[in-house]
């Protein structure tokens, strides 16, 4: 802060003694501040935006963990595989049938068994494929 003096010509003899910010400092005071402000906000959106996409790859696995388990157990328990296409086919289990479908419009894939809700067991896969080595047609 710089103090001024400044001649008022109505106090002839006088001079008066202010303290404040000249424009100019005042100015410089506002557009280093902005330029602070700006540089803050943009690490806040930077962390904030990397923090979401962690948290959709932990959901993401999450939910993969979830639909391998089930996956495997069921193949290790099936007793036959009727291969419907390469996004859908069933597994019969214990005398019932397990069907695992996947929806590219939807992007999910679907666990059902007769009078059960067809669960969605994974989401947002872009593309899924089944297939079956040594398929016997």
């Amino acid at each position: 802060m710089f103090i001024t003096k400044h001649h008022s010509p109505k106090l002839e003899g006088k001079v008066e003694s202010t303290t404040g910010l000249t424009l100019v400092e005042l100015l410089v005071a506002v557009s280093l501040s902005v330029l602070l402000s700006t540089v803050v906000l943009s690490f806040y959106i930077f962390f904030a935006k990397a923090t979401l996409v962690a948290s959709n790859y932990s959901e993401f696995d999450r939910e993969a963990g979830i639909f391998l388990q089930y996956f495997a157990r069921d193949v290790k328990e099936a007793e036959e595989v009727v291969w419907i296409s390469e996004k859908k086919f069933k597994l019969l289990k214990k005398g019932i049938y397990v069907t695992y479908s996947y929806n590219p419009k939807l992007q999910t894939v679907t666990r059902s068994s007769p009078g059960q809700v067809a669960n969605t067991m994974a989401s947002h896969l872009s593309a899924l494929q089944f297939a079956s080595y040594g398929q016997r047609k």
